[in-house]
């Protein structure tokens, strides 16, 4: 039997349910400045301007676990209001993030995709659809003023 697409978006859960609880859950490591970055291959409810998912979709369960077990704040979100500055897939989506910690949004000067001639995903020649060149996946810079 094939997995059902929800399988995906529940076991990437599970992994974020155990990520937290060994670092910001662990009374070791509760407090300070946290950052959590990378492509989290889900997608973001504050980002439903990108997508018709029903709200009860599967697709939301991790960004909406971060929402409520975290003070973390979605940079990219808070630093760029329009839907359409925050993607960082060419086919307009966006499963990178860059969440953290209130002490460090507070000193946050800028933060963006970068799009231009060069990070502008290329199919490789003679390559396939994923094979894209220099990356698949625009890069997002955050600035801060430490």
């Amino acid at each position: 039997e094939s997995a059902k697409p929800a399988d995906g978006d529940r076991f990437r859960l599970v992994e974020m349910e155990e990520i937290l609880a060994a670092t910001i859950g662990d009374s070791r490591a509760a407090t300070g400045d946290w950052m959590m970055v990378g492509d989290f291959n889900s997608y973001s409810r504050v980002d439903a301007g990108f997508y018709r998912y029903p709200a009860d979709s599967t697709r939301y369960l991790v960004h909406d676990f971060i929402a409520s077990a975290t003070d973390y704040v979605d940079i990219m979100a808070k630093m760029r209001p329009n839907v359409e500055d925050r993607a960082t897939l060419r086919i307009h989506r966006r499963i990178d993030y860059v969440y953290v910690s209130p002490s460090l949004a507070a000193v946050v000067k800028d933060a963006f995709v970068v799009r231009d001639d060069y990070t502008y995903p290329k199919l490789d020649k003679g390559g396939v659809d994923m094979d894209l060149s220099p990356s698949d996946h625009l890069p997002v810079i955050v600035d801060f003023d430490l």
